[in-house]
């Protein structure tokens, strides 16, 4: 009863747009940029965490990347969450902002907290969405791909209806879904992510699934034959998932 009261006390006394503040907890205090590395989160009032969607994807002013996050577990001392972490570059504060759902999430760093950087990694991309990639060494495919998808969209929407349009997309993407085989032809279709999951929400929870060991090796200084190996399987059981999912489009 006085959990719940507390709560419900920060409920009515929480300010509309405050920020839920959270805090990070490591089991080290030097890491090294582009090292995974599992913690938890706590937040010390108690309707914050309970709130809050699973905040897997939310990138920290493009230094922070919250690579999955585990079920919130409420114990007598204290409400968290286990999670995965990765640093793209060292922070320069200690308090970083994250936004969901136009909420303001900050997530406070340990003091002590040392990020080195012992290799420059030059070959990661924040996207605006708050997703990172490894960019692929044959760039100027993709360039030619987003010229094509650009003058296709223009002669589409000049001589399709609106009624038609979401047609022609879906099975665009589809054919790229089905035709990915090789590692550089599947970080193509990644970096189509957010069409994907627009046009296909059923896919939402098997493709999460598919990052988390997608992430798991574009962070890495080198990529190995066997990383991408991984990153393929991976992609091959999110097809054999949903290939259902993509009959008849």
């Amino acid at each position: 009863m006085r959990a719940i009261f507390f709560s419900l006390l920060f409920f009515i006394t929480l300010p509309a747009g405050a920020a839920i503040q959270l805090k990070l907890v490591l089991p080290t205090d030097t890491l090294s940029v582009g090292e995974t590395q599992k913690g938890k989160i706590l937040v010390s009032e108690v309707s914050d965490l309970s709130q809050l969607p699973n905040l897997a994807g939310l990138i920290f002013e493009d230094t922070l990347y919250l690579l999955d996050m585990g079920p919130i577990v409420n114990t007598s001392s204290e409400i968290s969450s286990e999670v995965v972490i990765v640093f793209s570059k060292a922070p320069k504060r200690m308090l970083l902002d994250g936004k969901i759902d136009d909420k303001l999430i900050q997530l406070e760093l340990s003091s002590s907290l040392k990020i080195t950087q012992d290799k420059v990694v030059e070959d990661f991309i924040i996207l605006d969405s708050g997703y990172s990639y490894q960019k692929s060494k044959r760039w100027y495919l993709i360039v030619i791909t987003a010229l094509l998808v650009l003058v296709g969209s223009f002669l589409f929407f000049r001589r399709k209806k609106t009624n038609n349009k979401e047609k022609l997309i879906k099975k665009r993407l589809k054919e790229n879904i089905l035709s990915a085989v090789e590692y550089e032809d599947i970080v193509a279709v990644w970096y189509e992510r957010d069409q994907i999951l627009k046009y296909f929400p059923d896919f939402q929870t098997d493709y999460k699934e598919f990052e988390k060991v997608l992430y798991k090796y574009q962070f890495a200084p080198h990529l190995k034959k066997e990383d991408k190996d991984s990153v393929i399987v991976a992609y091959q059981t999110f097809l054999n998932v949903i290939k259902g999912g993509l009959d008849g489009v």
